[in-house]
């Protein structure tokens, strides 16, 4: 009797590039968390300022320690070709893309620093939307 199972759709090259980007990413982020809670800890004992430093550490640490959870989470849902992972960075591309844009009303952005910051999130988004190859892994009905 012959398997009638699918061979699952190959990783596309760009899809693996992103996933080893974000890992990398999530690693950064998890070692500026336990440099946060670190610093908490040193800071904690010296006066009102050290308190402040300590609580800001520890804020900081929990922020850093949830986005490299969610991003490391993120890496391994595109590298095992995870539906969801495709949306969510549909989803955290446009976030990045509209904060980026937004950064123009701070003073200390240029256009030229926000156009350069939009390069990788606009690249991201068009191939995951253009790329056959990307929807056939996510399984997504070409368009």
């Amino acid at each position: 009797m012959e398997n009638m199972m699918a061979p699952p759709p190959r990783r596309p090259l760009g899809i693996t590039i992103i996933s080893i980007l974000l890992i990398i990413e999530g690693v950064v982020e998890l070692i500026g968390a336990f440099a946060a809670f670190s610093l908490a800890a040193v800071v904690r004992h010296h006066g009102v300022i050290g308190s402040a430093l300590g609580v800001a550490g520890i804020v900081i640490g929990v922020i850093a320690l949830a986005l490299a959870i969610a991003t490391l989470v993120l890496a391994w849902g595109l590298w095992t070709l995870k539906r969801w992972a495709y949306w969510a960075t549909i989803f955290i591309q446009v976030l990045i893309i509209v904060e980026r844009i937004l950064s123009l009303l701070r003073t200390h952005a240029t256009a030229g620093m926000v156009v350069a910051s939009l390069i990788i999130p606009v690249i991201v988004l068009i191939y995951l939307f253009v790329d056959r190859a990307v929807r056939n892994a996510f399984h997504l009905k070409a368009t």
